[in-house]
């Protein structure tokens, strides 16, 4: 495998892209009274 294989598969912190609905309950209106 050469260096310019490699850098293809690098994934640098700067580029990773946030999921926006992982934690939909904390923008739910009522969220704040569930259990978990």
């Amino acid at each position: 495998m050469t260096l310019e294989e490699m850098e293809k598969n690098i994934v640098r912190y700067a580029d990773l892209k946030p999921c926006k609905t992982a934690f939909i309950d904390a923008h739910t209106p009522g969220s704040d009274q569930k259990d978990n």
